[in-house]
């Protein structure tokens, strides 16, 4: 018996197409709530081993309607300035205790809105390591949701994003940041 269920669940929207040249999201559940996210649901190396790597005795499991409409749900607000107050509970994050502390003050960046790795270092209480925000900030699972894209470079420049600058820039754009 495998330690541990999960489901995925893809969202093949075109709105994501339209709106920031994804063709689609693929959200990994562990009960009911999402542990990972990854972009695009083309065949994708990478995101298997992930996968095997984190969870290698996992068994997995047909999605069941609570989690399709949870992932509809949430796509539908992640615009809304109150996203992460209102769903941040259907979000299972992992990571070190420096990494989740990171993640929740990402959360925190409203939409519309950014903020610096520096100014995030601060806010973390560790303000000389901006390298180790940028670091936690790739290895955010939940990129989109947790809107690592929010965070640029001191001097406006757009740093990195595990989905690819191209795919930053658009939902920059799309959130009037550039």
């Amino acid at each position: 018996m495998a330690s541990i269920q999960l489901c995925v669940v893809d969202i093949a929207d075109a709105t994501l197409k339209k709106n920031f040249g994804i063709k689609g999201l693929r959200l990994v559940f562990h009960k009911n709530h999402i542990c990972r996210v990854f972009f695009g649901l083309a065949e994708n190396p990478q995101r298997d081993a992930y996968l095997q790597k984190n969870f290698p005795d996992a068994e997995y499991v047909a999605p069941t309607a609570k989690h399709h409409a949870m992932a509809k749900m949430l796509l539908r607000d992640f615009s809304k300035k109150d996203f992460f107050v209102r769903h941040g509970k259907k979000f299972h994050f992992g990571g070190t205790a420096f990494q989740q502390k990171v993640w929740q003050h990402i959360a925190r960046v409203s939409f519309g809105s950014a903020s610096s790795y520096s100014e995030l270092s601060i806010k973390v209480g560790r303000p000389k390591a901006t390298r180790a925000v940028g670091s936690a900030c790739g290895k955010n699972p939940i990129p989109f949701f947790v809107p690592c894209h929010r965070i640029l470079a001191k001097d406006g420049g757009l740093g990195g994003f595990s989905g690819g600058l191209p795919l930053k820039k658009n939902l920059l754009q799309y959130e009037h940041l550039l």
